[in-house]
């Protein structure tokens, strides 16, 4: 199966099996690009989502949040146009630019600090390096990003000074690690009175319908995302866009298992071989005949 031939499913069995269905919080994937976009295209939902990010990081919250255009314009013919899920702006300047990467795809890492970057020069080209503020990229990645216990981290360092002494602090990268978040070892560590984990809640495919109630009745940005990722699917032309999106996604982690596989086929046939060599070597040396070791091997 190749990655760009895409697998349709029925919705409500994308991301359930049997034994879970009917615990699962919702019969959707809040991952889903097309759903991602449009509850995030809410600004009461994007700024309580960005605001809880910045509080965890002890970053200051915004006050007169907007949303802006979320594509890079270019500089030059030759230059590549960038598109990003979310982009938005506070009262001093302060950009966010919010992916989400359900896949760890090649060269993920560097195209997000070029998206940084990218947003970075536009500002000093618009308001100058005097008046520049903190850029942030914040990836919220269902994929084991790092081997430590930690589902976030802030991990954007250019210096390696100590804090008075900083080069910068203008680009800034969070990571929110969905997998590590519904490891079982953090389970204990869960505050559903932490905005961040309310969200955290609201993005893992896992959390159960009880938990998830729980996060409904106390956030009312989380329900009115629940909401609208609900009311974005109920024409035939949006969960046809819907299913589209979930079966690139289900292709390519079905060519991720089947490259997983054949490696694994490949390398037992390696060793195989490479056991005969040894042990034919192993003949050779203690001076048995070329034709029975080529009978035993």
């Amino acid at each position: 199966m190749k990655i760009n031939e895409p697998v349709l499913y029925d919705l409500d069995v994308v991301l359930e099996s049997d034994e879970v269905r009917n615990n699962r919080k919702m019969n959707y994937s809040p991952l889903n690009d097309f759903l991602f976009k449009r509850y995030m295209g809410n600004e009461e939902v994007s700024k309580y989502f960005i605001d809880a990010i910045l509080d965890n990081f002890d970053f200051r919250k915004t006050e007169d949040f907007r949303i802006i255009q979320n594509t890079f314009m270019k500089s030059t013919q030759d230059e590549k146009m960038m598109i990003v899920d979310f982009m938005a702006e506070d009262e001093t300047n302060r950009k966010f630019i919010v992916e989400m990467q359900r896949q760890n795809e090649k060269c993920f890492k560097r195209r997000a600090n070029a998206y940084l970057d990218r947003r970075v020069l536009e500002s000093i080209d618009k308001y100058g390096y005097e008046n520049i503020n903190m850029h942030f990229l914040i990836s919220i990645v269902d994929f084991k990003f790092c081997q430590d216990g930690t589902y976030d981290h802030n991990i954007y360092k250019r210096d390696r000074t100590n804090s008075n002494c900083k080069i910068t602090d203008i680009p800034q990268i969070i990571v929110l690690d969905l997998v590590k978040f519904r490891n079982k070892k953090n389970r204990n560590k869960i505050d559903l009175n932490n905005p961040l984990h309310q969200i955290m809640v609201f993005f893992n495919k896992n959390t159960l319908k009880e938990e998830f109630k729980e996060v409904i009745l106390m956030t009312p940005q989380v329900k009115l995302a629940h909401t609208i990722a609900q009311n974005a699917l109920e024409t035939p032309e949006d969960i046809s866009q819907y299913k589209y999106i979930e079966g690139r996604i289900q292709s390519y982690k079905n060519e991720l298992k089947y490259r997983e596989e054949e490696g694994r086929k490949e390398g037992r046939k390696e060793g195989k071989e490479e056991e005969k060599r040894s042990f034919a070597l192993n003949l050779k040396n203690k001076d048995f005949d070329i034709e029975l070791i080529s009978e035993l091997t």
